[in-house]
């Protein structure tokens, strides 16, 4: 299912209440293979640039890999898509057994809820609010901007593709996550930017204040892919804990824990 606006003209002010989203698949991992790069994001096939390994310096020489400029790739696509939406909600829904992702905010959603809702049996992502490679867009009216991600289960996601997580978001302005139970994932319970840090071009990410709270994964809680010195941390379970930083991402925690 699509919500698709434009710009000029965006859906707005539709609710989805109680409705069950079921039974979707998707078959291109059949046809082309699915080469990940991070959370269900894709190896484009154009514009490539051969990198040295990121390990190099830890652990010896290893082979180059192909990459696109600031970690831009294709994004895994989602059963149910808002594209320039503006307050449409989701309350008391559930999806589950999709083929793909779940739920996709893109250009130009703003002012969307997704709320006390259930995210399970899922190929790929929970959610995905925004992507990787609308980074300070000329237009302004292309960011996505204050959407809620509030009071939700998201359980047993990434069934398939393991490299899923419960919610990605790249770039975004004033996106709020807050009271989410998130578990059995074999990844990462919320992933938050990209670049892997290369600098947003022009500085800081559009994407500021996040607000998380109670989470529980089999393995990191909370990862951050971008050098983004704003994002709020409230009341976290275990996130200093289990929050991944791994060894080619000092800037994976850059970020205010309260």
């Amino acid at each position: 299912m699509e919500l698709h606006g434009t710009l000029e003209d965006p859906v707005h002010h539709i609710q989805f209440e109680g409705i069950t989203f079921a039974h979707a698949n998707w078959l291109q991992p059949s046809q082309i293979g699915h080469v990940e790069y991070q959370a269900n994001f894709t190896v484009g096939q154009v514009n490539l640039t051969l990198r040295s390994s990121r390990f190099s310096s830890q652990s010896g020489t290893d082979p180059a890999y192909l990459s696109q400029p600031h970690g831009a790739s294709i994004k895994s696509p989602a059963s149910i898509v808002l594209h320039a939406a503006k307050s449409i909600r989701f309350e008391r829904c559930k999806f589950t057994q999709l083929g793909s992702a779940g739920v996709d905010l893109e250009m130009g959603s703003q002012d969307n809820l997704i709320s006390g809702c259930e995210f399970s049996d899922i190929a790929g992502n929970g959610i995905q609010i925004g992507d990787t490679s609308s980074h300070h867009p000329k237009d302004k009216r292309e960011i996505l901007k204050n959407n809620m991600i509030v009071n939700n289960y998201i359980h047993h996601v990434a069934a398939d593709y393991s490299g899923g997580v419960g919610i990605f978001t790249g770039y975004t302005d004033s996106t709020l996550i807050a009271h989410n139970e998130i578990s059995y994932l074999p990844y990462t319970g919320i992933s938050i930017g990209w670049g892997f840090g290369e600098p947003d071009v022009g500085g800081a990410l559009y994407w500021q204040p996040f607000f998380y709270d109670r989470s529980c994964t089999y393995r990191d809680t909370l990862l951050f892919l971008s050098s983004d010195t704003e994002t709020l941390i409230t009341r976290s379970q275990d996130v200093t804990e289990t929050a991944h930083e791994a060894p080619y991402r000092p800037y994976s925690l850059q970020a205010g824990l309260l």
